[in-house]
């Protein structure tokens, strides 16, 4: 844990650079936190010193001489309640207030100031802050520079607020409409417990709103505010209630440090840093961090000052955030420099959700099932079978067995799994790492399978979704060596727009949709959504080497195709769009037929082919993306080399194009070989100029060789065929003979 002296070390410096010696709460009365501060107190003390050397004594004043010849006023020793602030010294203009004129301790008298028109320059430290007894500010009408409404005093334009006075009289105030900026300190150490933020406002800067002890609501959230100040709302120890803006980015330093009654905020989605004890000694328990933050200081969230006066972790605090993100590396973060280990609980939202759901059930055990009664059903919370082959129960106790819970089944080493009818909900997780499962049944009663179900399930050969109608992410993330697949034709969505589920599943032979009116329907074992209009994904390992994509199907889903490792030519002589990585890692494509009605083509569309030697564009082509074919991935290229490239030009790959099309363009932007002037005649690549009546006899000869080639090979394949047919057919007569003949021996 941090120790006493360097936290109040770093609280100190601070508050003497940023807010020079504004009085604050402090960790503990103890010795080495009074020593640390001291010693930091006395090298201010002696910075001052040093600068007084200089200053000019004239009364009750001290001064220094600015560049213009003009007063900078250092200290005011008017004795009283009263200060009156002159517009000349020793007949010199006063033009500035340095940052301590009023002190730099907090025992300050006074309790009205009087400013002259003559002022140019407040230190941006305010040396008001220190005086916490005044009720009133006031400032000659004449001012250029400064303005004061009701004892506040602020720029001329109203646009920033410089000071709020400590002991002003009321409870509420509603800051200007006008006010954009609120300087260090400007309301500080006040009786409010009521403060309108105007939606203008947009710099809360250092100690702005601190110790304000009766705050008990501080509404940001239609302001403009990008950073909270370091110290912001410290010590404010009624605040119950914080809304932050939308486009809040930086939470300073102990900006709500000492808040004792905040017991939970909403973090805005664009907030990128959260500064070091940020959240200290505040009430949370529990606080989700958005993915946007790349950036959290030390003891910034789930810490609390001991009777000792360490740091020490608030008993239980919970992390809440997405797995790799800057909340999850402060959740178990070192620093051997500051002596701490953090060692916070953290989970995702969804998890937190689903044990805090657990933690209100009621949980029983029967057998090797714990399990929980709500409303008349039976949730299945936990299976401690060591079965090979598990059927759960369809019932427990007479009553229904509706939903299986989050990693219920992650503690079996079952090869097989039967989930009974009446179950109605699989929760996030449920069969998590179940290394040994190879075949799941569910039923049909099924209605919803949450994220990640089977992730983690290397051996799971075999799914059969039963009738689920809403399907999850990721659910089989992982599953190395699933086969087949079998969902519900009811179903209406399965993971989410931009994921594909199958991606993960290298030995994926088939997928089967049941009759049904959801969003998806199969063919062959091939996916396509309802109308066939689009090809969603086709099986990485399905044993077809040639593939006509149906005539309806006018898109190919991203990575529909991805790294199917047998498939060798495409036919997609109809498909309009083909999209990202269609055909991404198909190594075996030698040939892909494309629609002369095709528009557009995704990036990567056709990358890491490495066999697909040429691709025919047509005129109607409208874009392509990046690396959309003609490029493979170099394995031996260094990934961490920033100039070394991993995409590179398989050799030999050319394009057939048009002049000035959409894919000839492209292939001179990447450095591929194009040919234009020619036509697709029977799959073979001719020039044009052969074809047309100039050619002559040679044109005509070419064509008819062509032509007779293309025949010749058309009736071989007949010939073949019914050759092939033939042998069957004899063999079929051997076979029936050899039967006959053995019935007769018989008889």
């Amino acid at each position: 844990m941090l120790n006493k002296n360097k936290a109040a070390a770093f609280l100190m410096s601070l508050l003497i650079c940023a807010s020079a010696s504004i009085p604050l709460y402090s960790f503990a009365d103890n010795e080495t936190s009074t020593s640390a501060a001291a010693e930091a107190a006395e090298e201010a003390d002696e910075d001052i010193a040093a600068e007084e050397e200089n200053f000019i004594e004239s009364g009750d004043f001290s001064y220094s001489l600015t560049e213009e010849d003009t007063v900078c006023l250092q200290h005011c020793r008017i004795v009283g309640s009263e200060a009156v602030i002159p517009d000349t010294i020793d007949g010199k203009k006063v033009t500035e207030l340095g940052p301590w004129v009023f002190g730099n301790d907090g025992k300050s008298t006074y309790s009205k100031i009087a400013l002259p028109a003559s002022l140019e320059y407040i230190s941006s430290n305010n040396p008001f802050k220190v005086c916490m007894q005044l009720k009133e500010i006031t400032i000659d009408a004449k001012s250029e520079n400064f303005a004061a409404a009701d004892g506040v005093l602020y720029s001329k334009d109203m646009t920033k607020l410089i000071c709020y006075p400590s002991r002003k009289e009321g409870t509420s105030f509603k800051i200007p409409d006008t006010v954009s900026q609120l300087g260090k300190a400007s309301i500080y150490s006040t009786a409010l417990s009521e403060i309108t933020f105007p939606e203008k406002l947009r710099i809360l800067d250092d100690f702005a709103v601190g110790s304000n002890e009766a705050l008990k609501v501080a509404d940001l959230s239609k302001t403009e505010v990008s950073e909270v100040g370091d110290y912001g709302f410290a010590g404010c120890t009624s605040l119950e209630k914080v809304l932050l803006p939308e486009n809040l980015y930086s939470i300073g330093g102990a900006a709500f440090y000492g808040c004792k009654k905040l017991e939970e905020i909403e973090l805005p989605d664009k907030l990128g840093m959260i500064g070091q004890y940020a959240f200290m000694d505040t009430g949370l328990t529990k606080i989700l961090v958005p993915d946007s933050v790349d950036t959290i200081g030390y003891c910034a969230l789930g810490y609390q000052s001991s009777v000792s006066g360490e740091e020490v972790p608030v008993n239980g605090f919970i992390i809440l955030g997405s797995y790799g993100s800057a909340a999850q590396t402060y959740a178990k973060d070192k620093d051997s420099e500051y002596g701490y280990a953090n060692d916070f609980d953290f989970r995702s939202p969804e998890e937190n959700e689903d044990i805090q759901e657990i933690e209100n059930l009621d949980i029983n055990n029967l057998g090797d099932y714990d399990y929980a009664v709500e409303n008349g059903e039976a949730y299945i919370i936990n299976c401690n079978s060591f079965d090979d082959v598990i059927e759960v129960p369809a019932d427990i106790t007479g009553i229904p067995v509706t939903k299986i819970y989050t990693v219920a089944f992650s503690n079996t080493s079952a090869s097989k799994i039967i989930i009974p009818e009446n179950v109605k909900l699989i929760k996030k997780m449920a069969f998590q790492n179940c290394t040994y499962l190879k075949e799941v049944v569910l039923p049909q009663s099924l209605e919803t399978i949450e994220d990640n179900v089977f992730e983690g399930c290397y051996a799971l050969e075999k799914a059969d979704l039963g009738g689920a109608k809403t399907i999850g992410t990721n659910v089989f993330s992982g599953c190395q060596s699933l086969k087949e697949v079998t969902f519900s034709g009811d179903c209406t969505s399965f993971g989410n727009e931009n994921e594909h589920p199958f991606i993960q599943c290298p030995a994926l032979e088939s997928i089967s949709v049941s009759s049904g009116d959801g969003a998806y329907t199969s063919k062959n074992g091939v996916l396509y959504d309802h109308d066939m209009t689009k090809l969603k994904a086709y099986p990485s390992a399905r044993d077809e080497k040639n593939f006509d994509v149906p005539q309806s199907v006018k898109e190919i889903g991203d990575y529909a195709f991805y790294n199917a490792s047998i498939i060798e030519e495409v036919d997609l002589s109809h498909v309009e769009k083909i999209g990202v990585a269609s055909f991404g890692g198909c190594k075996k494509l030698k040939k892909a037929k494309l629609s002369k009605d095709l528009k557009t083509v995704g990036n990567d569309a056709f990358f890491d082919c490495k066999e697909l030697e040429s691709l025919r564009f047509y005129d109607s082509l409208e874009s392509m993306g990046e690396f959309a074919c003609g490029f493979y991935y170099d394995e031996e290229a260094d990934p961490n080399d920033e100039n070394a490239k991993v995409e590179k030009l398989v050799s030999g790959f050319k394009i057939y194009a048009d002049k000035d099309t959409c894919a000839y363009k492209y292939a001179k932007d990447n450095d591929i070989e194009v040919i234009t002037d020619t036509a697709d005649v029977f799959g073979l690549n001719i020039d044009k100029r052969l074809l047309g009546i100039g050619g002559g006899v040679i044109g005509a000869g070419l064509l008819a060789g062509i032509l007779s080639i293309f025949f010749k090979k058309k009736k071989a394949k007949k010939a073949a065929k019914e050759h092939s047919e033939m042998i069957k057919k004899a063999a079929e007569a051997r076979k029936a003979k050899s039967e006959g003949k053995d019935e007769e021996d018989e008889k």
